[in-house]
């Protein structure tokens, strides 16, 4: 049989899917930065904290029940489309979920809110905009699983953009109700415009389509409750460098690691539109169904990325000193070895991209939650241990160790699992 590899060149066009979601990622991103700035522009301090904590708690609820849901979802959906089956009725069966994932945690902010209700208000809203975030990538994966990546990333940038308007409306009108509230408000109403908007599209494209039966929901949902647990570790793994920092109260290091981390978040931005397409491409029936192929694709990466990635991050090490100093000025020097090292967890990020996307096609998302759990308690442990010590650089190389311990372990259980070797 010949083996299938997926490659940037191939025919399949996983080159240019992934230089389209790119371009619409930074599009994104440029649209986001300029409504942060505006926000910041129009708001107090308390104000501005308000925001803060009203988005990572809506990011977060999105990064674990809609990531979870959405990659299951794009899992069967590409798989079901390639074996000849396609079957809308899942993404109906997707919005039920996120739905009903949703009114339980609802339960559990309201059980809060009645015995503390101060800030009643903000969660509340928080969960609304957490919603509508999973609503909107819902949509986004319809699309993705389609191979219809420039209709996905519209969707990604129709919210952004409407959310930039109505921000700058605000800026310019004021008003006596509180800014705050109505730009928490304006989050939430644009993700729900976009991801109705979506539906209605997907609704009018699926509604004579033929609802095949071949892949159960069920299965779906279990699947995408394993991905929930895993989505839930990652977001707590990302989250332990900073907290374990600010609870041993060394606020120049949060400062330090954060700047650095800032710029390795950027280093890191073609990661997300890679993986996005890379579920989809291998989620194709040739390659769930044979762990040779699968493997294939695991070495072929490597050897392929790595003499790129290998010389990005020589240059991003030799050049990081008089880079980082002239965007930050001297204030901001110890984050320069910080970024250092994080540098070398970014070439392990691009040689590793396809694991995760790999493991799932194998349906291996039990396996993923304790290689996951395994790299949260190394990430803890460390962390603890070493940061009252070495402050933002034990943050740095702890983060780099389990994220390695991760990909690297998924990779090999990839590769292990030809001919039989790992089931």
């Amino acid at each position: 049989m010949k083996m299938r590899i997926i490659n940037l060149n191939d025919k399949s066009g996983t080159g240019k899917d992934i230089a389209i979601t790119t371009v619409f990622d930074i599009i994104s991103k440029i649209g986001s930065t300029v409504v942060t700035l505006l926000i910041i522009r129009i708001l107090t301090v308390d104000e501005y904290a308000d925001i803060t904590f009203f988005n990572s708690i809506a990011t977060f609820l999105s990064g674990v029940i809609g990531s979870g849901l959405t990659l299951s979802f794009v899992r069967y959906y590409a798989e079901s489309t390639s074996r000849g089956n396609q079957n809308p009725s899942l993404f109906y069966s997707l919005i039920k979920m996120i739905i009903i994932a949703y009114l339980l945690v609802f339960s559990v902010f309201a059980t809060y809110c009645h015995f503390a209700p101060g800030n009643s208000t903000l969660l509340i809203l928080s969960l609304v905009f957490g919603l509508s975030l999973s609503l909107v990538s819902a949509v986004q994966a319809f699309y993705q699983a389609s191979n219809r990546f420039s209709r996905a990333g519209l969707v990604v940038n129709t919210r952004s953009i409407l959310l930039l308007l109505i921000v700058l409306l605000i800026a310019l009108i004021g008003g006596k109700t509180s800014i705050t509230l109505k730009i928490m408000i304006s989050y939430a109403a644009t993700g729900f415009i976009t991801a109705v908007c979506g539906m209605l599209l997907i609704h009018r494209e699926t509604r004579k389509a033929p609802h095949v039966n071949g892949y159960n929901k069920r299965e779906m949902l279990r699947e995408g409750a394993w991905l929930i647990l895993y989505c839930f570790i990652l977001n707590l793994f990302n989250q332990l460098d900073i907290f374990m920092m600010k609870h041993f109260d060394m606020v120049n290091d949060v400062a330090q690691y954060g700047v650095a981390f800032k710029y390795y978040a950027i280093a890191l931005s073609l990661l997300p539109a890679i993986q996005a397409v890379l579920r989809v491409k291998t989620a194709e029936k040739d390659i769930v169904d044979s762990d040779e192929i699968k493997a294939n694709i695991a070495t072929n990466w490597v050897k392929k990325a790595a003499p790129l990635v290998i010389a990005i991050v020589l240059v991003g090490e030799l050049f990081a000193g008089p880079a980082l100093t002239l965007l930050n000025g001297v204030l901001y020097n110890d984050a320069i070895p910080i970024f250092r090292v994080l540098l070398i967890g970014m070439g392990i990020s691009y040689l590793t991209a396809p694991n995760i996307s790999l493991m799932m096609s194998g349906n291996k998302q039990k396996t993923m939650c304790v290689v996951a759990f395994i790299s949260l308690l190394s990430n803890f442990f460390g962390n603890y241990y070493l940061i009252p010590y070495f402050g933002g650089m034990a943050a740095a190389f702890t983060t780099v160790l389990s994220q390695a311990i991760l990909n690297v372990s998924c990779t090999i259980i990839i590769i292990k699992a030809r001919k039989g070797k790992l089931a």
